[in-house]
């Protein structure tokens, strides 16, 4: 049982079922296009984000009884990041522009991706495995959240580790961060 049928300039017969059958990957796939989360952007971040930044955050997580986590960043014009949260050292860092749409829903305009080395807190041994820093800028600092990659729900071992307020100020050209020394 087919709809009505129609021709198309070139002669060839169409149902609208057909059609909607041909289109149904588009129209499925627009949501996730939009939402696509960080831009695979490979130029340079803008001169804005550009060197050393250092300042804390407020840890949210009720399990967690240290209030305040160190955030240390040196973001670089080839997009890697380098730095320190707590006392994990971010490795393989990058950073990226998030989506427009995220952007425009009111999300950070900027995204860093890193994998944790050592524990956020060495005190209470809260490790974890990767994590999102998600950044503004605003005047002359940087604003931002971070999240690691874990369940929302479960016990301190296997929950989301999330930090808000995180307050970056640049610090000058000439401060050593307390990266210096390390590889």
């Amino acid at each position: 049982m087919s709809g009505p049928e129609e021709e198309d300039m070139n002669g060839q017969k169409w149902s609208k079922r057909r059609a909607w059958l041909l289109l149904l990957p588009i129209v499925a796939a627009a949501p996730l296009w939009a939402l696509g989360g960080r831009s695979a952007s490979s130029s340079s971040p803008p001169q804005a984000l550009l060197g050393k930044w250092r300042g804390e955050g407020k840890i949210i997580v009720s399990w967690c009884k240290q209030k305040q986590i160190a955030v240390e960043l040196e973001i670089r014009p080839d997009r890697t990041v380098r730095g320190r949260i707590g006392d994990a050292e971010l490795e393989n860092a990058v950073i990226a522009p998030n989506s427009w749409l995220l952007v425009w829903l009111g999300n950070p305009e900027y995204a860093v991706e890193a994998r944790l080395n050592g524990p956020l807190v060495k005190a209470e041994d809260i490790r974890r495995n990767s994590l999102v820093i998600l950044l503004d800028v605003k005047d002359d600092h940087l604003q931002g959240d971070l999240h690691t990659h874990d369940s929302k729900f479960g016990d301190r071992d296997t929950m989301m580790f999330s930090v808000s307020y995180i307050e970056l100020q640049r610090l000058p050209p000439s401060e050593p961060s307390t990266e210096a020394g390390r590889t």
